[in-house]
């Protein structure tokens, strides 16, 4: 199993709950998973937003099929970018895109 993460500048991203700047990418491009871990294989993409944390994610389900999940509504903000405490609440949509 090889697993190729990349890291990088998100910019700025506008999902449902809203417009994000200063956003990172995390990319997770998995190789070599076959029989039922199959479908743990293929490319994840992450963006997380300052104080928030993950707002939107594309999974790979199969080639070139991906499932996106966005931040429709949250509660709580933080530091950095996968803050955590006491009282935060994260919404997400999924939908399946081409």
């Amino acid at each position: 199993i090889l697993t190729k993460i990349t890291c990088e500048e998100g910019g700025v991203q506008t999902v449902k709950a809203g417009t994000f700047e200063n956003c990172l990418k995390l990319t997770l491009d998995c190789e070599g998973m076959s029989g039922r871990l199959d479908y743990r294989g293929g490319k994840k993409i992450y963006w997380f937003a300052e104080g928030i944390g993950i707002i939107r994610t594309e999974n790979e389900i199969c080639k070139g099929k991906y499932v996106v999940y966005e931040l429709t509504s949250y509660t709580g903000t933080g530091e950095g970018y996968m803050p955590f405490a006491d009282g935060f609440v994260r919404r997400y949509d999924g939908l399946i895109s081409n």
